[in-house]
């Protein structure tokens, strides 16, 4: 079991900086899963039924899914992309410097800055995609994993993810009841936007939050980070 790269958008550097994403999300597809342990082609991972889908109940933490297919008319063992105890170091975008001038050819040693967090560097920036290991800054561990519909998400995990979502005054005078589903519905609406910003058109929309697609719920917890809370 060794390290994994796991891309980061900025919004959710600064929230795990902070120590208020402890959650990420991301979409079961092909480049995320193992198939009874192996890598499928992707002929083969098209042809998986995930409408006809559940969660294996004597999994434990191992975060299984099983999905039918039917040409074959047998049902196969879906894996997540980590392991429990996992470290995974995150990219990001970044850019890097050399006397004041960016460098056209990244090298360790010489210094980085990270867009999330920058307050003055303008770029030109790197994709996260392209951030190699000893760029990383923040490592994380992976606590728990486990296959989800993204609509399974509740009001507390949303904040686990890292948005910010007042707490109920109960103060105002009206049902506690009806202040606490205002908030999960205000919650919900906030992460679906977030959601469909990232996801909403890949695949031609097959991952946009109203599909309610599989996904691998990961929790994580900070395990090297400069000034993480």
């Amino acid at each position: 079991m060794g390290e994994r790269g796991i891309i980061c958008s900025g919004w959710k550097v600064n929230r795990i900086l902070s120590g208020n994403a402890t959650v990420t999300r991301r979409v079961i597809t092909r480049g995320t899963s193992t198939v009874c342990g192996s890598r499928w082609k992707q002929e083969h991972w098209d042809g998986l039924d995930f409408n006809d889908a559940f969660t294996d109940p004597g999994l434990g933490a191992g975060g299984y899914l099983k999905v039918a297919r039917p040409l074959w008319c047998t049902r196969h063992r879906v894996r997540g992309p980590f392991e429990l105890g996992q470290r995974l170091w995150v990219r990001e975008t970044w850019a890097q410097y050399s006397g004041g001038c960016p460098r056209t050819t990244p090298l360790e040693g010489y210094p980085i800055a990270y867009r999330a967090t920058a307050s003055c560097v303008e770029g030109p920036w790197r994709p996260s995609m392209f951030m190699p290991r000893w760029a990383s800054r923040i490592t994380l561990e992976v606590t728990g994993i486990r296959a989800e519909r993204i609509k399974d998400i509740d009001c507390e995990d949303i904040v686990a993810e890292g948005l910010e979502v007042p707490d109920v005054d109960y103060s105002v005078p009206d049902h506690p009841h009806t202040l606490d589903a205002e908030r999960e519905r205000y919650a919900r609406d906030k992460f679906r936007t977030l959601w469909d910003e990232i996801n909403g058109k890949r695949k031609r929309g097959a991952f946009a939050f109203a599909r309610d697609p599989w996904v691998w719920r990961v929790e994580f917890r900070v395990a090297e980070a400069p000034g993480a809370r």
